[in-house]
Formats: structure tokens, C-alpha cells, sequence
């Protein structure tokens, strides 16, 4: 937990946009428990924030988080539910670079989670 923390509080400084007042959510599913937020600042920083609270679990790239008419390529820079912090290795998106489609990013998504992109 500690580690998770400090994790949490260096993508805060090291990403402005998580202290930008700019921010919308772009997507909501009620039936599967998951909410999506995009955050950015006027220099570029654009993260995609996913929180899932649920049981459901997606591997694969299967669920599809709509960004709200944004497109590009992002890049997984947190996920709860990583090895590090007790998670499992087999769900996440770790490493990849993920390209959208149709305005809409498909990830692999840990059941009760938070995951967090970086726009590349």
C-alpha cells in the first residue's frame, strides 16, 4: 500500500494534468461499474483515468472506454491492480501502446481497479 501511494503521488507531480481544473468524464457504464475521466493541461499532458468497481474482468483489450472525440495513441502508466501492488499479471495493459478507434480506446480492464493513461 505504501508503494502504491508514492506511485500514485509521483504521477501527480509528474503529470500536471492531475492538478489541471480541466477534466470531463467520457465514459459510463452503468451495468459493469465503470467510469472514465479524461484530465489535461494547456501544455499537453492528456491522461485517461479508468476506475472500475466491479467484478467483471476484461483481458485481451475486450472493453472498449469511450474518449469523448479524442483519438492517438495512449500509454498505461498506473494500474491497482499490477504484481507490484498484489494484483495479477495477466490483466492490464503494461508496456503496450494503445491506438483508439472510432473514438473509443479498447484496454484490458483488472476488476476493481483503476487504471491510468498517458496520451503519447
Amino acid at each position: 500500500m505504501q508503494r502504491m501511494v508514492a506511485d500514485v503521488n509521483n504521477l501527480r507531480w509528474n503529470h500536471p494534468a492531475l492538478r489541471s481544473p480541466a477534466g470531463q468524464i467520457t465514459h459510463t457504464d452503468r451495468t459493469n461499474n465503470v467510469v472514465a475521466l479524461k484530465r489535461w493541461n494547456n501544455a499537453g499532458d492528456v491522461l485517461l483515468i479508468v476506475v472500475h468497481a466491479g467484478d467483471g474482468q476484461w483481458d485481451n483489450t475486450q472493453y472498449a472506454v469511450g474518449l469523448d472525440g479524442d483519438s492517438g495513441s495512449w500509454q498505461e502508466i498506473f494500474n491497482s491492480q499490477a504484481p507490484v501492488y498484489g494484483g495479477v499479471e495477466t490483466v492490464g495493459n503494461p508496456g503496450y501502446v494503445l491506438n483508439s478507434s472510432n473514438g473509443q480506446l479498447s484496454i484490458s480492464l483488472a476488476s476493481w481497479s483503476v487504471h491510468i493513461f498517458a496520451k503519447a
